[in-house]
């Protein structure tokens, strides 16, 4: 296992640099992974994911549970989604973010999407709203809504 080399210092075949960096890395990689999901603080790591489907429908979350709402936009004509209903205090917001879609020179004025992420604070009914709309208008003055009713309880949601 060990080798002495004419300078007399004895090195170590198995001990080589390579296999100690891979260890190293698959579990920084582990810890990483495990952080992300939020397994070191006991927080669910999954997200429940809403779309356009799911339009006046009826959902049972649980108290610390997060869900996104995903729904195409197109800011170039004006046009984008807002809250209009928010749904405290059983739920609140967590981020909102516009995602442009994938760059194409020769397409101009593509839509993307908006992703709104909430977590469910409180038990009880209530109901999220979106709408979308053109803001300098007037508030009741949108092309369409989008629309949960929620039900937060307590534990695990059926």
């Amino acid at each position: 296992m060990a080798e002495i080399h004419g300078n007399g210092i004895a090195l170590f075949r198995f001990f080589t640099p390579f296999p100690m960096a891979l260890a190293f890395f698959l579990i920084l990689g582990a810890a990483l992974a495990c952080q992300s999901h939020g397994i070191f603080k006991g927080e669910k790591s999954e997200i429940k994911m809403f779309v356009w489907e799911d339009n006046d429908k009826e959902f049972e979350l649980s108290v610390g549970e997060k869900f996104q709402v995903t729904l195409d936009e197109n800011p170039t004509t004006g046009f984008e989604w807002e809250i209009h209903k928010p749904g405290k205090p059983c739920i609140v917001l967590l981020s909102e973010k516009s995602v442009p879609p994938p760059k194409d020179p020769q397409v101009v004025g593509r839509g993307g999407t908006k992703i709104f992420t909430f977590k469910a604070e409180k038990p009880g009914r209530t109901e999220l709203e979106l709408r979308y709309r053109r803001p300098w208008e007037d508030e009741d003055k949108f092309s369409k809504s989008f629309r949960l009713s929620l039900k937060i309880v307590d534990g695990v949601a059926s």
